[in-house]
């Protein structure tokens, strides 16, 4: 079970990581069909990672019982990170939206 804990963690830090970089991805081109591909595309990214972190983690939950201190802290800590993952990826894709 901890090898899903871990992959949890690991998707929910590469999430929080594409929710910071995907603008940068729109910076690929000069084609306006590639900026919005390469945009939208990190957007995705992030926002898969950060449901299959929130997936593997209530699979590693469901076969666990109660958990130490430790446990709990670490199921914290990912949540927190995909929940940031998931606003910051809509925050700056409303952003844009509206063109800021």
């Amino acid at each position: 079970m901890m090898k899903l804990k871990v992959m949890s963690l690991v998707f929910a830090v590469i999430g929080f990581l594409f929710s910071l970089n995907f603008q940068s991805m729109a910076l690929i081109s000069d084609v306006v069909f590639w900026q919005k591909f390469g945009f939208y595309s990190g957007a995705v990214i992030s926002y898969l990672f950060a449901v299959a972190s929130f997936i593997t983690l209530m699979i590693s939950r469901k076969h666990q019982g109660k958990g130490s201190s430790k446990r709990i802290i670490t199921h914290i800590m990912i949540v927190v990170v995909s929940v940031l993952s998931i606003l910051i990826t809509s925050f700056i894709l409303l952003a844009w939206s509206v063109g800021m």
